[in-house]
């Protein structure tokens, strides 16, 4: 069973970057962001989690509510916790490590448990086929890429 864990907050929140002006923002891939990579999937309303209408409308028109730094720290535990969660609905592999567990994790914050498990990552996973698990991520245009634009090798 994954876990929440301080090495895979630290690794999300360095890779996801904060908008210094705590502002809500389009990502590269043209999803409304805030926060740390924060969408409208992760900010549900649920769980001491705020609801992104909150912060911008429907047109994606932001409201002129901002996140500080320090309120994104606070809410990431929560908004990881969705991913976890993702991940343990779909993992039933027992031999992973707490790196491979955290990758996985970090791929579903990234793409979508949607996304991954359609890439055939998940299943692959399941059978211990790490290798064939890591060649999806590193060669899948759609695991790498948001908006047609690439976001970081695999």
């Amino acid at each position: 069973m994954l876990e929440y864990n301080e090495e895979l907050q630290k690794k999300l929140i360095k890779e996801e970057g904060f908008q210094e002006n705590g502002l809500p923002y389009k990502d590269v891939g043209g999803t409304m962001t805030i926060g740390f990579g924060y969408t409208k999937w992760s900010l549900d309303g649920k769980n001491g989690r705020p609801h992104w209408t909150e912060y911008w409308g429907k047109d994606g028109t932001p409201t002129g509510k901002t996140m500080s730094r320090d309120e994104a720290s606070k809410l990431a535990p929560k908004v990881t916790q969705i991913y976890i969660d993702d991940a343990n609905s779909v993992i039933t592999n027992k031999e992973l490590n707490q790196e491979q567990n955290n990758a996985i994790v970090n791929l579903i914050y990234r793409n979508g448990l949607n996304n991954v498990k359609k890439s055939g990552v998940i299943d692959l996973i399941n059978k211990n086929d790490i290798e064939g698990a890591q060649k999806i991520i590193k060669e899948s245009p759609h695991l790498i890429k948001a908006g047609g634009k690439v976001l970081k090798p695999g």
